[in-house]
């Protein structure tokens, strides 16, 4: 391509105006980039920047090292840089735990996690990795289903029932759709 362009903008490279190739071959200017990390980090849900595929972390660097001189500073760019890469860490892990204080409720990264606890870096608070609530020192978690009945483990299996992902809780599915529902505790003995 001779004159390359920003696929958000349109613009062609001038003087101040500079172009962040990527890996699928589309160009992006660093002002759109830098636009479009402050719009991502402040999206609810979150989405990832991202044009085919995810823009890498070293690209958003180079736009946050370079995008100093324009729209708020260097210093606003490396903060947003910062939470994006929070983010983005949330974004991508599978197994998501929470803090279990109804005040935070921060994200809490697997490197905060071991054993059965989770610390959380906003708070401090202990998380129970099991069931999310506050950790228990000396009690079962209600998740570990080794206190349950053998004959409960048993019924639960032939029923095609399972354990929420989120609670572990014993679950069955309510027909064709995705939606789930517990079993009533008074039929079920959980605990």
């Amino acid at each position: 391509m001779d004159n390359p362009e920003c696929l958000i903008c349109t613009a062609t490279p001038r003087p101040g105006r500079r172009l962040a190739r990527l890996e699928c071959s589309h160009y992006h200017c660093h002002s759109c980039l830098a636009r479009y990390l402050d719009i991502s980090t402040k999206s609810v849900p979150f989405q990832p920047v991202r044009c085919c595929d995810l823009v890498p972390m070293t690209v958003l660097r180079n736009v946050s090292a370079g995008s100093g001189g324009g729209g708020g500073g260097g210093r606003n760019h490396t903060d947003a840089l910062r939470r994006y890469r929070a983010l983005l860490s949330e974004y991508q892990t599978n197994d998501k735990l929470y803090c279990h204080a109804p005040a935070c409720r921060a994200f809490i990264p697997l490197a905060l996690r071991s054993g059965r606890s989770a610390r959380c870096r906003e708070c401090g608070a202990k998380t129970c990795r099991g069931c999310g609530g506050k950790l228990h020192f000396g009690r079962p978690c209600p998740a570990d289903s080794s206190h349950l009945d053998a004959g409960v483990i048993r019924l639960a299996a032939e029923m095609g029932w399972k354990n929420c992902p989120k609670c572990r809780a014993v679950v069955e599915k309510a027909g064709g759709c995705n939606h789930i529902r517990s079993v009533p505790e008074n039929w079920v003995p959980l605990y």
